[in-house]
């Protein structure tokens, strides 16, 4: 059994980042929101309605049911609590207005973050 690289763990601020390379995971679920960003390399993550191939950064609905493939890429993984002053941050900076959407690919707001080692 293999287990991410525990990067921040923050119980006060209800902040978790994780790292991890070469993750295949089958469907399952998080009671809290998850921003995954590949730090090299690309990832598909689906539900059992919706699949986003090829990507680089995503942001996974609490509770939404996904599998995540992602060979050849490292990724950090950003769990926020949803009474976090971060997770209403995060949903309102990104733009999501329908949290329904259960994963939603983040292009345009990933190109202007600095990714270089900050996770």
């Amino acid at each position: 059994m293999r287990f991410m690289t525990i990067k921040k763990f923050e119980l006060d601020k209800g902040v978790y980042v994780f790292e991890e390379s070469n993750l295949t995971a089958q469907f399952h679920a998080h009671p809290i929101l998850e921003l995954v960003i590949a730090r090299q390399g690309s990832f598909s993550v689906s539900t059992k309605e919706k699949s986003l191939e090829d990507i680089q950064c995503c942001l996974i609905m609490p509770h939404e049911i996904h599998a995540f493939e992602g060979k050849n890429c490292n990724a950090a993984f950003i769990f926020i609590e949803g009474s976090s002053t971060n997770f209403k941050e995060i949903i309102w900076a990104l733009g999501v207005s329908n949290a329904k959407d259960g994963i939603i690919e983040i292009k345009e707001k990933i190109q202007t973050t600095d990714r270089g080692g900050r996770f």
